[in-house]
């Protein structure tokens, strides 16, 4: 198992859960140890399900164990990520974001009623977010009982770094937090990431995404608080956590 990760070399991308390797014409996706092999079968029955529905995403080969650590074998897909086209040819970003949110409302014209429900998930993290007092996550709980279910497709996770753009198609990456749900839920996850880095695309990604959906800017925004929450759960360290709790106290003051 040693010499196996010795011969992957250094991780040419790495993220909260996850690093990624390349051999040959594959992908190694490694978990970090913290997770388990259920965990990581969690991810691929999603990515698979995805395939099946037809949309454009990584191929899955095989599974992996090296020192401990659980993966995915992939195949590799020459592909540049959208969010660095945008970078590098600042004059067509809008033409990249637009393109983004096209895929993004191919997604949520899907029905998703077989995948965990947002709900579920939210319910789970809003319990063991931090910063959160707990007379917060009693009321706040309360109210996600009335939010609307949906069931829609909702990537979880969607942005222009987890879409790769090869031979003029667009693939999805990362689909451990895909859920049915309530799309509006799924854009403000989006703007939130967006967020935290750039504040100009996050407005700019909402304006688009309204204007091509004809979803109301009220109906994004009443997931503020519940998304915020879950993401304080997710313990990112270069999340701006003072963001993320003056969004919660926003709606549940203390």
């Amino acid at each position: 198992m040693r010499d196996m990760k010795d011969a992957l070399g250094k991780a040419f991308a790495s993220g909260n859960t996850a690093d990624l390797y390349r051999t040959d014409n594959k992908v190694i996706k490694l978990l970090k140890k913290r997770f388990s092999q259920t965990d990581m079968m969690y991810e691929i029955n999603k990515q698979e399900w995805a395939y099946a529905s037809g949309l454009k995403v990584p191929s899955i080969l095989d599974t992996i164990t090296i020192d401990g650590k659980h993966g995915m074998v992939m195949a590799y897909i020459e592909g540049e990520p959208l969010g660095k086209k945008m970078l590098d040819n600042h004059e067509q970003k809008d033409d990249y974001l637009t393109l983004s949110v096209n895929v993004q409302l191919k997604l949520h014209d899907i029905n998703a009623s077989t995948l965990e429900k947002m709900s579920d998930r939210l319910r789970k993290k809003i319990e063991i977010a931090p910063y959160v007092h707990e007379s917060q996550k009693k009321v706040m709980l309360r109210d996600l009982e009335s939010m609307p279910n949906g069931s829609c497709l909702c990537h979880g996770d969607f942005h222009v770094f987890n879409l790769l753009v090869a031979d003029e198609e667009v693939i999805i990456i990362d689909w451990v937090d895909a859920v049915s749900g309530d799309p509006g839920a799924d854009v403000y996850r989006t703007y939130l990431l967006y967020l935290q880095y750039d504040l100009e695309l996050a407005k700019h990604y909402l304006d688009v995404y309204i204007k091509l959906s004809g979803m109301t800017k009220d109906a994004i925004f009443r997931w503020a608080p519940f998304m915020a929450a879950g993401r304080l759960a997710e313990n990112v360290t270069s999340e701006n956590q003072a963001l993320l709790i003056d969004t919660v106290n926003q709606y549940y003051p203390k």
